[in-house]
This record gives structure tokens, C-alpha cells and sequence, in this order.
């Protein structure tokens, strides 16, 4: 978690891709984030269809760092474990 809040504050934000806010707590997630470290959460595409999901991972990919949290399986909040960083 601390390379991705590092990554984040040399970028000046956080992006993200189709994390709907009133979804499986993301809402909760990225406010809590931006509060805690103190950064913006930039949000694209919040609620895109599986295409578009696509479509925004080919076109970004490799743009910028990615952070994937697996909520499924763990309760909110997500531990650090949950959460990996992706750089393509």
C-alpha cells in the first residue's frame, strides 16, 4: 500500500476505472482513501458497461499505475492483502 499512496502523491491523484460509489462500498473506499492519505481519487468511467471496461483497460494500459482490490472475499475494509498494484 505505501508504493501505491507513493505512486499516487507523485501523480497528484489516484485514478481509477469502474468503481461504481454505490457499489460494494466504493463510495466508502475512495472517501476513506482520499481522507486518510490526504489525496484525490479521480474516478473514470464509474459505472461502464464489460466493453467499455475493456475498451478503458486497452487504452490505459500502461499509462499510469492501477490498483485492483479483491472485495469479495474479504470485509470491508479491504485489507492491504487484498489489494495489489498493477502497472500495465
Amino acid at each position: 500500500m505505501a508504493a501505491l499512496v507513493e505512486a499516487a502523491k507523485k501523480e497528484g491523484t489516484l485514478n481509477v476505472i469502474a468503481l461504481p460509489p454505490d457499489w460494494v462500498s466504493y463510495g466508502e473506499m475512495i472517501s476513506g482513501f482520499e481522507a486518510k492519505y490526504g489525496l484525490k481519487v479521480s474516478s473514470t468511467q464509474p459505472d461502464p458497461t464489460n466493453s467499455e471496461q475493456i475498451s478503458a483497460a486497452a487504452t490505459l494500459k500502461g499509462q499510469s499505475a492501477r490498483l485492483t482490490c479483491s472485495t469479495s472475499a474479504v470485509p470491508w475494509p479491504a485489507p492491504a492483502q487484498a489489494c495489489s498494484r498493477r502497472t500495465r
